[in-house]
Parts: structure tokens; sequence; C-alpha cells
């Protein structure tokens, strides 16, 4: 079994201490979980997830870069 945290925006020390395999970023401005830049403190090793809603894909590489992401999810039509 695979456990991935998602709308990591604060305190990624304390996520990180359960040992996760994936931490998920929103990139949906109206989530309330919503980031724009990386959290600092991020625990290594651990693959991070880029959960998109009808993104374009200049936007999605764009963060894929920033973040370091190592998977991206896909919402929307």
């Amino acid at each position: 079994m695979k456990l991935k945290v998602c709308g990591i925006k604060e305190n990624p020390e304390a996520v990180g201490s359960l040992n996760p395999d994936y931490l998920g970023f929103i990139f949906w401005e109206p989530s309330a979980r919503f980031v724009s830049h990386p959290p600092m403190g991020l625990p290594a090793g651990i693959k991070r997830v880029g959960v998109f809603v009808d993104a374009s894909i200049p936007y999605i590489l764009k963060q894929v870069r920033t973040f370091g992401l190592s998977l991206i999810q896909l919402h929307g039509k």
C-alpha cells in the first residue's frame, strides 16, 4: 500500500514524520489549499505530486520544474 498526503501548505516536517510515499500540492487557485511556492523544509526522498484542475500544459510544466514534481494528477474537463 502507498500513502499520499495531499493539500500540504504548512508544516511539511510533521507530515514527513508519517513517512508518506507522496506529498500532494494543490495548484487550483479556488482551493484553500492552493500553493504558489514550495513550502520550506520538505522532507527528502518523498515524491511530490502536483494536483491540477483544467490547467494548461505550460502552467503544469512550470510547476513541475519549480516544485520538483515526480507525478501529476489531473482533474477537470
